[in-house]
């Protein structure tokens, strides 16, 4: 055994120190069967009833036979708690969804201009975006898909912030039949109607397989002109009916297909090989916040046992894709990082254990920042749960997060943080969005839970140069058992597309002898927000003075829209330097108000700006600290 591990480190450092360009040759591409979709109105559903039984969502797909899960100890890097060096955080915490008859929760978020939304398994969530965070509708996957009695499983959820559309994923296998369920809303409004396309999963291109998908990735990208350049990308691990791993796919969708309701297709692509020639493994495509020449594509995946690379892979020109000419794949580079290592089970009060998952790729976001020299660079942001040995007698997880920039193939951050008797898993990175866009910040969502303490949902901040705050808590645990089930395969966390710098996170958590979750509104300053202040449309744009004013440090500022617009409010300082961004998105026809924490600012005279459509309006406003 020990020969075999320096065999398979040799050959990683072999494969870190070359970086791939060319087009991938050893995969499989092909276009597949055109789809019509279905028309589903939210508000038209009945609302989801409780389930009684016991519904057990498909076992995580096994690792690879040819993943080594050992300790690997010699190029674990040495660490140590790190719980006051960075940044703080700032929280409004809400109990989310429970125990519906499913295991695990397996919950994501997405935000958008009035609504958030909550997935877990087999029930999607809409929630009303202010203070409260009521709910509006909550329904079964079955239901919303009508598949009433069947496995549909492991929803993901997306917001797309150019288009102001809503994007949800999940995954069905019936026997030897599997799909994914596409749906996507006709507006920014989550509780009117979707396009719901089934596209079957077995099926890789036009090829049929007996395979079924397990493990969901969804991503967007996005191109400036047109305005309809945007790609749907799907990822998944295909299993053979014995449930052995086959190999990793992508499938590509036309978002100017999809968001319009129309007969669409894809091209997929499957059998991929890292560096290693090992097969890839959990191969995740990015959420892709900045648009990028011809919607260019970010995927990542890592080796899912225990090791140190990334593989990073690109999709050029995914939009222009045809059933003739098709589009490539380009398995970019190889990126070493600090080594990951499978962790071991976690620990709870009584004896009871939970799986902590392994080291596969969780969710990406991709966007614009600055690296430590101050140039614009395309950074992943990511994070996974690895093994970490305090002691002899204390070992467990911790959060492994990884800042990867994808212009020039390296790591711009990379750090790890646990704490002794805990174990930390299931993370999920979301960068601070903000003008400008240096992105030293992230957030991460995660759960925590020990010998003594059952799991609970947290959130923590990440910066460049000083590494991970203190986290903060979310939702508690409760204080019975909640059973050895498997505790979930990812948790959420999402950019805010109207607050600059804040994000939202979800992630499950022990609620007495069942599971419940947590969401958070996080950001490392004071956390404000905007909502729809009521219904009346207006005849024309306003922008009303804020109040207070003079403000210290925050103050409100409403505004009306008599048509639907893409709507961006900034704030300028007295020599007219961009300061801050309050909102840039899609809103509907209506009054609202947005927050503006100007804590971080010197006293002086500011000015606010609206630009919708053709209209810009603007006013000053008094800071006095």
């Amino acid at each position: 055994m020990k020969k075999h591990i320096t065999l398979l480190a040799i050959l990683i450092v072999l494969a870190a120190q070359v970086s791939f360009s060319q087009s991938f040759q050893s995969g499989m591409n092909q276009s597949g069967k055109e789809v019509t979709p279905t028309v589903v109105n939210v508000s038209e559903l009945p609302q989801s009833v409780m389930l009684t039984g016991e519904n057990h969502t498909q076992e995580r797909g096994k690792l690879p036979s040819d993943r080594y899960t050992g300790d690997i100890e010699s190029r674990v890097k040495a660490m140590e708690d790190r719980q006051t060096d960075g940044p703080g955080l700032n929280l409004k915490g809400y109990a989310g969804p429970n125990k519906n008859g499913w295991q695990p929760a397996d919950a994501d978020i997405a935000a958008g201009p009035l609504h958030i939304m909550v997935v877990t398994n087999e029930q999607f969530h809409i929630y009303g975006r202010n203070n409260s965070l009521p709910l509006i509708s909550s329904n079964t996957l079955q239901t919303f898909f009508n598949r009433a009695g069947k496995n549909v499983f492991d929803p993901k959820i997306v917001y797309d912030p150019w288009r102001g559309r809503w994007v949800m994923l999940a995954f069905e296998h019936d026997g030897v039949l599997a799909y994914y369920w596409l749906a996507v809303s006709q507006t920014s409004d989550p509780t009117g109607s979707w396009w719901v396309y089934q596209l079957n999963a077995h099926v890789d291109g036009s090829t049929t397989t007996s395979n079924w998908a397990d493990y969901p990735g969804l991503g967007i990208t996005s191109y400036d002109a047109p305005s309809d350049s945007t790609s749907i990308i799907i990822t998944s691990n295909q299993y053979s009916q014995a449930d052995a791993f086959q190999y990793a796919k992508i499938r590509v969708l036309k978002g100017k297909q999809v968001y319009a309701g129309q007969t669409a297709g894809w091209w997929d692509m499957w059998n991929m090989t890292d560096a290693n020639s090992g097969k890839s493994f959990t191969v995740k495509p990015a959420v892709q916040w900045w648009s990028t020449a011809y919607g260019t594509a970010y995927l990542a995946n890592t080796y899912g046992g225990s090791n140190n690379y990334f593989t990073i892979w690109r999709i050029d020109k995914p939009l222009w894709w045809s059933a003739t000419g098709g589009i490539t794949l380009v398995r970019q580079a190889t990126i070493t990082v600090n080594a990951y290592a499978v962790p071991t089970s976690v620990k709870q009060p009584g004896g009871v254990t939970v799986d902590a998952g392994d080291c596969r790729t969780q969710d990406i976001i991709l966007t614009r920042g600055t690296n430590s020299g101050g140039t614009a660079k395309l950074f992943m942001y990511t994070a996974l749960t690895s093994k970490y040995v305090w002691t002899a007698t204390d070992t467990n997880s911790v959060v492994a997060y990884y800042k990867l920039n994808v212009t020039d193939n390296t790591v711009d951050a990379q750090n790890s943080v646990g704490a002794t008797g805990f174990w930390y898993t299931y993370p999920k990175a979301a960068p601070s969005y903000k003008a400008p866009f240096n992105n030293d910040t992230a957030f991460v969502s995660f759960i925590r839970g020990g010998v003594t303490q059952y799991n609970e949902s947290r959130a923590i901040a990440h910066d460049r140069a000083t590494s991970f705050g203190g986290s903060v808590l979310i939702q508690a645990s409760g204080t019975a058992h909640y059973g050895n089930f498997r505790f979930g395969d990812y948790s959420g966390a999402c950019i805010d597309p109207l607050q600059n710098g804040n994000a939202w996170v979800v992630s499950m958590r022990n609620n007495n002898s069942n599971w419940g979750t947590g969401i958070g509104y996080v950001s490392t300053a004071a956390i404000s927000g905007i909502s729809n202040e009521n219904e009346l449309i207006p005849a024309k744009y306003t922008l009303s003075q804020n109040y207070p004013n003079p403000f210290n440090p925050t103050t409100m500022i409403s505004f009306g829209l008599p048509k639907s617009e893409q709507v961006i409010i900034k704030v300028y300082n007295s020599l007219g330097k961009e300061v801050a961004t309050l909102i840039n998105t899609n809103l509907q026809a209506g009054n609202y108000k947005v927050d503006f924490d100007g804590s971080s600012l010197t006293s002086g005279i500011y000015f606010y700006k609206m630009t919708a459509g053709t209209t810009s309006l603007s006013k000053k406003m008094l800071l006095i600290k």
